[in-house]
């Protein structure tokens, strides 16, 4: 599988104003099914808030391209976390959003693919 690893230790905290935006492109590269058809996460963009009830507001975002670097639409990312999942299904500008709260006394969390689902019916599955 293709793990991201901890993300809360790096990652910007959006509760403090004029915070400039992260990215981090990761150019992972996923077969999905077809030898020459790849979908890739070409753009990784992870912000947190500390919510009012101590809470973390974990957004991630993702930007899914094809092998020619064209965005791919929708598709679902399919990330998981501890014992959690949680999906998200791209627009045609292959942007999508994935939203996680976790609890006050969790410091990180490390994330992993699990499956991208393309919509000519390719699948990654690690």
């Amino acid at each position: 599988s293709d793990a991201i690893g901890p993300i809360c230790d790096n990652m910007e905290d959006t509760s403090q104003p004029n915070t400039p935006p992260s990215s981090s492109p990761t150019d992972t590269f996923v077969p999905t099914g077809e030898f020459d058809e790849i979908v890739k996460i070409s753009a990784f963009q992870p912000k947190k808030k500390v919510l009012s009830n101590q809470k973390w507001r974990i957004v991630l975002r993702f930007q899914l391209k094809n092998s020619t670097d064209n965005p791919v639409g929708k598709t679902v990312l399919t990330m998981g976390y501890g014992n959690k999942q949680k999906t998200c299904r791209s627009w045609n500008n292959g942007k999508c959003t994935i939203k996680l709260t976790l609890g006050k006394n969790i410091s990180s969390v490390s994330l992993t693919v699990k499956s991208i689902s393309a919509p000519g019916g390719e699948v990654y599955t690690p």
